[in-house]
């Protein structure tokens, strides 16, 4: 009998990336697989693909069990979340229910509890989330990516391959749909889907220093909004680099394809696409990320794949960025053999896999 796996997720694209690359892994390989998404503002998210996944929304939202007022207004919208979820539940009747973190997924897990449908867990970061930590305890197991997070979760952890929303792309056909030069140093410029205004500005104010340190090279910006579009098209085409410039990228496996070094925020999920393509690169965590999991994933790309640098953004400087770029520039080849050995050295199962196996 096929199975039917529902999957609660919400937010950023750090929870929605790999949510969906889940989802894609299970219809790849079991074509006879349902699967259904449910959570918070599903239809309003720009990360989520509606055309390609069938959606369905419930209420919920974020709150401090520190502040009772709060607690007691936003705690009605989840309650109201639980109970649509568990009507969903029963209507659609999973064989499991896969939780991305964030309070999006709380109500849509709770009721999986209430209905008695077993659930798993998946945590990208080395520092777990609230919901997860919460909820690890009545989870069937918990998927991790990092060996940091085993302790720092209840019950069982599994530590298994990242779900990657891209395969690796052809570089010919990379450069020719990107409008760039083979040969060329390639840089990345990426702020997420949360951080990218600081870096976009920090990368503004060092654009010339930039390009005196450098050999020539040319930049794929990611900018995430049409004011930086605007200014980083002036940035580049006044320098003279060539340029492909984006809001927003869907076609991320032609673009890390090309990319030599990686300037960006260090969220889960563009971590384990960068360690999956090689990139060796700067990571500047965002200052706002719950916990600080940021930082703690930038130090351990840093410290235990030894794919590059990173740096806190308050002690950020145009100088600064410019000659972390450059120390990473010069020694690119043994950045980009580290990190291979690190891929090598993790023979993990698929997430996909052991759900199926549930």
């Amino acid at each position: 009998m096929a199975k039917k796996i529902l999957i609660t997720v919400g937010g950023t694209g750090g929870h929605l990336f790999p949510a969906q690359a889940l989802a894609k892994n299970l219809l790849e390989h079991h074509p006879d697989c349902e699967v259904l998404f449910v959570g918070a503002k599903l239809y309003s998210n720009p990360f989520f693909d509606h055309t390609t996944f069938v959606a369905k929304e419930v209420s919920s939202a974020t709150f401090s069990f520190k502040k009772p007022l709060e607690l007691l207004i936003k705690g009605g919208k989840v309650a109201k979340g639980i109970v649509s979820s568990c009507q969903i539940i029963r209507s659609f009747s999973p064989n499991l229910v896969v939780g991305f973190g964030s309070f999006y997924s709380l109500p849509t897990l709770i009721a999986a509890k209430l209905c008695r449908i077993p659930f798993v867990l998946h945590e990208q970061n080395i520092i777990p989330g609230r919901v997860n930590r919460f909820l690890s305890r009545f989870a069937t197991f918990s998927s991790v990516t990092f060996s940091e997070t085993r302790g720092r979760l209840k019950g069982v952890t599994i530590l298994t391959h990242f779900p990657l929303r891209f395969k690796e792309a052809n570089k010919d056909v990379a450069y020719a749909s990107l409008g760039l030069e083979k040969g060329r140093l390639t840089l990345l410029i990426h702020g997420g889907s949360q951080g990218a205004a600081r870096i976009n500005q920090l990368i503004f104010q060092a654009a010339c220093l930039l390009k005196e340190a450098l050999p020539p090279f040319q930049v794929i910006h990611i900018v995430g909004s049409k004011e930086d579009e605007k200014r980083s098209q002036i940035c580049w085409d006044r320098l003279g680099c060539p340029h492909y410039i984006r809001q927003f990228e869907h076609q991320m496996d032609l673009v890390m394809s090309v990319t030599d070094l990686l300037i960006g925020r260090a969220g889960a999920s563009f971590l384990a696409e960068q360690i999956a393509s090689e990139t060796p690169g700067l990571l500047i965590p965002y200052p706002y990320a719950t916990d600080n999991h940021q930082e703690m994933n930038a130090k351990h790309f840093v410290h235990e794949v030894l794919g590059g640098d990173f740096l806190i953004e308050r002690e950020a400087t145009p100088q600064l960025l410019v000659t972390k770029i450059n120390d990473i520039q010069k020694t690119l080849t043994q950045y980009k053999e580290n990190i291979h050995r690190y891929k090598q050295n993790r023979n993990l199962p698929h997430f996909w896999e052991l759900i199926m196996q549930e």
